[in-house]
């Protein structure tokens, strides 16, 4: 995928236009932003600590703008008036995986509740049909019923938790891995 090519635009639930496009090395400074604002926030995600630095965060924008180029990454991103409202992947698995990606998806506090991230997660299974891909799979929260309750109602399925896999507020919380076959299997 080229960087920073325009994927659709749409618009949520509030009447605001949602532009989406491929992630490209002039993303780094609003990305880094937006993960360090999930980072204070505490939220559903795996980043948590310390702040990440704008070195972390060039070479995680660079690296992932390889991996696109390479076929090995879907990295797209979501702006409301030029705000980074999402950023949702699918990175490819490797080797004998190959056919199948791992989902990762955010949404910044202000974009939630407005369709976005349901649309996100149609366009990425849009993209990963394109990408010729046969399943997608993701880790989630057990805690974090909202998002399990979104991954269901696209088909995704419980493939099994993992206890007190994560540390989340002082508490060791459940990891629930899910997967959507997109084609069957032969």
């Amino acid at each position: 995928m080229k960087p920073g090519t325009l994927i659709t635009s749409f618009q949520d639930n509030r009447g605001r236009t949602v532009t989406v496009t491929t992630l490209q090395e002039s993303d780094f400074e609003d990305l880094l932003t937006y993960a360090n604002d999930l980072i204070d926030e505490d939220t559903y995600v795996l980043l948590s600590g310390s702040h990440l630095t704008r070195t972390h965060e060039k070479k995680y924008v660079t690296d992932a703008v390889s991996d696109m180029q390479k076929k090995k990454k879907i990295h797209l991103i979501a702006r409301i008036d030029g705000h980074l409202a999402a950023s949702f992947e699918i990175r490819i698995l490797p080797l004998r995986k190959s056919h199948a990606g791992e989902i990762g998806i955010s949404l910044a506090p202000t974009y939630r509740d407005s369709g976005i991230g349901k649309k996100c997660m149609e366009i990425l299974i849009t993209e990963a049909k394109k990408a010729g891909l046969r399943l997608l799979v993701l880790t989630c929260f057990a805690t974090n019923a909202r998002a399990l309750h979104v991954y269901t109602s696209f088909g995704f399925r419980e493939a099994g938790r993992i206890p007190g896999l994560l540390y989340y507020k002082e508490r060791y919380e459940d990891e629930v891995m899910m997967y959507l076959p997109l084609r069957q299997a032969r």
